[in-house]
């Protein structure tokens, strides 16, 4: 932008108030100059990005990919289903107006608590949604209210279980390792039934655990999912709740780097032990408490991370 400014003062005040004339070559030479940037800008390789919003003690995370499709895995919300926290239209969709991102073409509902599906309703009110994909469930009465605003708002529901595959473009898959098909939905284990899906970007991939606890990891390490697991980085299930992350299913996943999704709460997450656990195995991880929201970047080689608050 300074380059093209400078450009266009120079020809429309400086050259006609010192009587310079512009040569052919100099005007090859710009030409040249902006063949490159534009050059530059096509050849450079398509980068995958994540951000994992810091929506308290809930779970969001914003999906772009290098073709441009977006993707946003649950909203955050109030712990209690009674009480509106607001994240959804105070946090979630105000980030993404800010990232240019007036649609989605897609979003995911991990499973039917509240502090992750209530921010979903004002993002389907306010937004256009191509897509809500939801777990596979033998009763579906716990995803009503979701259900209903997306049939008033002519948004197809694609329910989603293990084995399936989410071609988001030609480069980007998500692989669905849980829950079960018409898995059931009891209101007591509504965590074990969490879309877990494993993101994927040429070399590199992101797992995304949901709430899923470790009745989930045990299965998932003694399945024929388990050649999914292996990720660059997990997000950590259950906001780092010591009911999940076993020290097997982490050894499997075998990530560098780890996300927790917190905030402020009475039930001890992230719990110490997996702290002490991520630590012992070298994984750096990022807690949205502290670091507030965390990026990610990958360009299909490699992946950068980073928080968005200095520890």
């Amino acid at each position: 932008v300074i380059a093209y400014y400078s450009v266009v003062l120079y020809l429309i005040w400086y050259a006609p108030l010192k009587g310079i004339r512009v040569k052919p070559k100099h005007v090859s030479a710009v030409l040249l100059l902006a063949a490159a940037v534009c050059l530059m800008y096509v050849i450079r390789p398509a980068c995958l990005e994540v951000v994992f919003l810091d929506v308290g003690q809930g779970d969001c995370a914003f999906i772009r990919t290098g073709s441009g499709r977006t993707v946003l895995i649950d909203g955050g919300g109030s712990n209690n289903p009674d009480v509106d926290s607001g994240v959804g239209e105070l946090t979630v969709v105000p980030f993404l107006l800010d990232s240019g991102t007036a649609s989605l073409d897609a979003v995911i509902a991990t499973h039917a608590h509240s502090d992750h599906m209530q921010g979903l309703m004002d993002v389907m009110e306010i937004l256009s949604v191509g897509r809500l994909i939801i777990p596979s469930l033998d009763d579906e009465a716990c995803f009503a209210e979701l259900l209903e605003l997306a049939e008033s708002r002519g948004i197809p529901v694609t329910r989603c279980s293990n084995g399936m595959v989410i071609n988001l473009d030609s480069r980007t898959v998500m692989h669905v390792l849980n829950p079960e098909a018409r898995c059931r939905a009891d209101e007591d284990s509504l965590n074990d039934t969490s879309l877990v899906l494993r993101l994927s970007y040429g070399k590199t991939s992101v797992l995304f655990m949901a709430d899923a606890e470790k009745t989930v990891e045990e299965r998932l390490v003694d399945s024929p999912s388990a050649q999914w697991l292996d990720a660059d980085v997990i997000k950590i299930g259950h906001h780092g709740s010591g009911t999940s992350t076993s020290e097997v299913f982490l050894e499997m996943v075998d990530p560098a780097a780890a996300v927790i999704s917190t905030g402020r709460n009475n039930f001890g997450h992230p719990s110490k032990k997996v702290l002490r656990l991520l630590e012992d195995r070298g994984i750096k991880y990022f807690r949205t408490d502290e670091s507030g929201a965390v990026f990610l970047q990958s360009d299909g080689k490699r992946i950068r991370i980073r928080g968005t608050i200095d520890e």
